[in-house]
């Protein structure tokens, strides 16, 4: 059993790990917001202005509430919310003018730290992402986190 146990806290602290180095360089790139943050804000850029329990049901980085990720953006002025047009009891939130700038730095951020996890992987002859993808996968199944991985990516690889 040592062995999965093994794997198991490796798998944690590989996310610690990855965690703390996405955090690096958005920090050394000058983007003053967190690896949360930058979650919130990708995802309204991919799927537009939505509720707050909306967001909830797509983030991944936090199971929690994301109405305090959702006050330090305002803080910062990367989002705003208003009340929706079709329902003055929801409040709709949307990325600023300045939160929609700051989406094409996260992505060069992410490229960066996506290339880092693929040189890894490719140094491994028989490993493909594919394969890790479907591994992990398999963990989440049956769970909530893997209805927000269908939200978010759908089915694909």
């Amino acid at each position: 059993m040592e062995a999965i146990d093994k794997l198991r806290y490796l798998i944690q602290c590989a996310q610690r790990e990855g965690n703390h180095r996405f955090t690096d360089l958005l920090m050394s790139n000058g983007l003053d917001i967190t690896p949360s943050q930058s979650e919130v804000l990708t995802v309204l850029a991919k799927f537009g202005p939505m509720s707050i329990a909306e967001l909830g049901d797509l983030l991944l980085c936090n199971s929690q509430h994301p109405s305090r990720l959702v006050q330090r953006l305002m803080d910062k002025q990367y989002i705003d919310k208003e009340i929706s047009p079709h329902d003055s009891r929801k409040i709709i939130i949307s990325l600023t003018p300045e939160g929609e700038q700051l989406i094409s730095e996260i992505r060069r951020v992410e490229e960066i730290f996506n290339g880092e996890i693929m040189d890894k992987i490719n140094s491994f002859e028989h490993l493909s992402l594919n394969d890790l993808n479907a591994l992990l996968s398999l963990q989440v199944k049956g769970t909530d986190s893997e209805i927000k991985i269908s939200r978010r990516f759908g089915n694909s690889g």
